[in-house]
């Protein structure tokens, strides 16, 4: 009889701790597994996820693809982030620099550099006397919503530098889009412009 109670008693702490280890396995997000980059991908850098952070904002600041950012940490869709994973950028053709507060961009298009509160806008080999509008917007946190900053016209050879003020709403975000688009044809230029004290 005693040997008949300890063997229930084993198998009731052994199926206790069974159930424990599957609770706590199923309290891991998934995405923690899956954040392990592959062996075969070569990282430029790598970034720590922080809270409101998308891969598709990740992906346009590191000029990579969502499926590039994706395969190479093992994310499967819908590619839910957790704030402190670790995630391998891999290497793209343009890496922007941060905190220098220029853009990357290099012509024809523009370029654009910052300070606390103002933005200079600069067109490169763009054709001569076009009118074009100049917005701007956080690439993070409202994709679709420029804000418009005013108008632009080249001049004979193309070319003009213009100052905005920045909206306040947006002077502390560490990236900016801006985007200028020609009145007549939609098309646009954008670039990326980083916040020189971040």
């Amino acid at each position: 009889m005693n040997g008949n109670m300890s063997t229930k008693s084993l198998l009731t702490r052994a199926l206790s701790l069974l159930l424990a280890l599957v609770v706590l396995v199923s309290a891991f997000p998934q995405g923690a597994y899956a954040a392990a980059p592959t062996q075969t991908v070569a990282c430029s850098t790598r970034y720590t996820v922080k809270a409101g952070d998308t891969l598709s904002a990740i992906a346009f600041t590191y000029d990579v693809s969502i499926e590039e950012i994706a395969t190479a940490n093992n994310l499967k869709a819908p590619y839910t982030l957790f704030v402190g994973q670790v995630l391998c950028i891999p290497a793209s053709t343009t890496t922007p620099t941060t905190g220098t507060g220029t853009s990357t961009n290099k012509g024809p298009g523009i370029t654009a550099v910052r300070t606390d509160r103002l933005l200079y806008v600069t067109t490169i080999g763009l054709p001569n006397k076009t009118f074009y509008y100049v917005k701007i917007r956080d690439p993070f946190r409202n994709l679709g919503k420029f804000v418009k900053l005013g108008n632009l016209r080249t001049k004979k050879l193309g070319n003009i530098e213009r100052k905005y003020q920045i909206p306040k709403l947006l002077r502390d975000k560490a990236v900016l889009q801006v985007c200028i688009r020609d009145v007549k044809t939609d098309k646009e230029y954008c670039t990326l412009v980083y916040n020189p004290n971040p």
